[in-house]
């Protein structure tokens, strides 16, 4: 076949490429690119940014606890919930979700316990109000969790909750909603910060939840 002949088939296909055709296409590459849209905003964060806290996950965890970002003095120590005055810690042991009571230093021990960590925003740090929020953020989370699918995720206060659901009315507990099979719950936040919406109780709801001996009867609610 000569190089023109060639060249007059190729003219061909192309001439021959229908209505229907385009349409077809048209609706792949739209769904191509929202997906790559996709997988581009969290590409570029993992990429171009470094975490303040890493990520403590691993697969089908009893629980994760999800915050909306590294608190100053985390970001300092690389540690989760190190500010002063923190409930993170003491919580869990008052409430039996671990069987003594650990520090921030001991963070990556809860593995062992069935416990994972991670945030929200992850490539900044400070208060709720000094952070930024983005929707890159939320898809990057929701697809750790449908990846991870925790038995429980838990919110550490309304704020995270907020930000990922982008709404404002929240209330404690479990979630209409889920991610995959993961329950969302929500709690009040440990921060010291937010003292005047403590409420343990909801914490030992979620503990009895989280607790529950695992079984063809083990029901996610």
């Amino acid at each position: 076949m000569t190089i023109s002949s060639a060249c007059s088939i190729s003219v061909a296909h192309r001439l021959a490429f229908s209505g229907s055709d385009a349409a077809m296409c048209g609706s792949s590459l739209r769904s191509h690119f929202v997906g790559s849209l996709e997988a581009l905003l969290e590409a570029s964060y993992s990429t171009h940014f470094f975490s303040m806290l890493p990520d403590l996950l691993a697969r089908h965890l009893n629980l994760v606890a999800f915050g909306t970002g590294a608190g100053t003095p985390s970001a300092q120590l690389g540690q989760y919930y190190a500010g002063p005055g923190n409930r993170f810690w003491p919580t869990l042991a008052d409430v039996g979700l671990t069987p003594e009571r650990l520090v921030p230093a001991d963070f990556e021990r809860l593995l062992s316990f069935g416990i994972g960590l991670t945030d929200l925003v992850k490539h900044q740090s400070g208060s709720d109000r000094d952070l930024q929020f983005t929707i890159a953020d939320a898809l990057t989370f929701r697809r750790k969790i449908m990846s991870y699918q925790p038995w429980y995720l838990c919110f550490n206060g309304k704020r995270a909750a907020q930000e990922f659901f982008r709404r404002q009315e929240i209330e404690y507990g479990v979630q209409p909603a889920r991610l995959g099979r993961t329950v969302l719950f929500v709690a009040p936040s440990t921060s010291r910060a937010a003292n005047g919406a403590w409420d343990l109780s909801v914490r030992r709801d979620l503990a009895a939840r989280v607790c529950r001996p695992r079984g063809a009867g083990r029901s996610r609610k």
